[in-house]
């Protein structure tokens, strides 16, 4: 940790709700706090959300910079419709940009940490000329060659550094040498501990089994496939139960509104006494342990 002893370091993350990736952050900054709590801050784009619960419970400091909406809405998901707003986007992007770096002079910042996409273009640009240290952290598989070959231009010419949180992800991403770094895993909240508050919580049978999924709420994540699948198990059997926990966590066109189509599609398919949909939840690992199946069904690469 000698290297936060001489420098002030910047978390940059583009959401302000707690998926997978803002999760592996927040439980990195609580440890992180403990002893050296004077050598960061926390940059977001929002003022409100589960993270920022997250950051004001654990006394830790944070920034709130605004993002512009048009910023915010663009989706890698809607090309079409992101290249319409990406023009009047680059006078947006170029002022915030600003706004960030007068922010990192006054606060003496010497490395940049980024957790997002579109956190990930911005810190890109600042490390242009720069002196300081830009971390992109890569969680999502990157298929993309256009912004694999933005990053590396933008490496070659900037003080940029890239870390995977696997050897897949970074597989992907060769050409731009990244770090692997796992994710952290706090083995005394997660463990194997049958949660019965679950079954109360739903008013469900003693013999019921629960299968549930756990995500952003979010097409790729595949919920839609685990309705189908739902539907197709209770023709065959009566003591099943389904729970989808998650919630909309993504500003961008094209993800807005899936609970809504999810919970018109359990209707569809006959499943409003068969299925609940439960919000986010801060201790997920109540959750885990309350289900006897958990299904992981994302319908992309992860």
């Amino acid at each position: 940790m000698a290297d936060y002893r001489r420098n002030k370091v910047a978390f940059c993350t583009i959401s302000t709700h707690i998926g997978g990736a803002e999760k592996s952050l927040i439980d990195f900054l609580i440890l992180l706090h403990e002893e050296h709590r004077q050598f960061f801050t926390v940059i977001v784009p929002k003022k409100t959300g589960p993270l920022i619960n997250q950051l004001v419970l654990h006394k830790i400091d944070y920034h709130v910079i605004p993002m512009p909406e048009l910023l915010l809405k663009l989706s890698r998901k809607k090309i079409l419709a992101s290249l319409i707003l990406a023009i009047p986007c680059l006078f947006s992007m170029f002022l915030y940009i600003r706004q960030i770096n007068t922010f990192l002079k006054r606060e003496k910042i010497t490395i940049i940490h980024s957790t997002g996409l579109k956190f990930h273009l911005i810190c890109s640009l600042m490390a242009l000329g720069s002196s300081t240290k830009v971390f992109i952290h890569i969680r999502d598989i990157l298929r993309s060659r256009l912004l694999i070959f933005f990053f590396s231009l933008m490496k070659k010419m900037g003080n940029l550094h890239f870390i995977a949180n696997s050897r897949i992800t970074a597989s992907y991403i060769q050409k731009l040498q990244p770090t692997v770094v796992y994710n952290g895993f706090d083995n005394e909240r997660f463990y194997p501990l049958k949660n019965y508050s679950l079954s109360r919580r739903l008013d469900l049978k003693e013999n019921t089994l629960i299968i549930g999924t756990v995500g952003v709420l979010a097409r790729w994540k595949g919920q839609r496939e685990f309705l189908k699948m739902a539907e197709r198990l209770s023709r065959n059997y009566d003591n099943l139960y389904f729970v989808i926990v998650g919630s909309e966590i993504y500003d961008t066109i094209g993800d807005v509104g899936e609970r809504d189509s999810l919970i018109q599609m359990a209707v569809e398919l006959g499943l409003e006494d068969k299925v609940s949909f439960i919000e986010f939840q801060e201790e997920i690992e109540k959750v885990y342990n309350a289900l006897d199946i958990f299904v992981h069904c994302s319908i992309e690469e992860e």
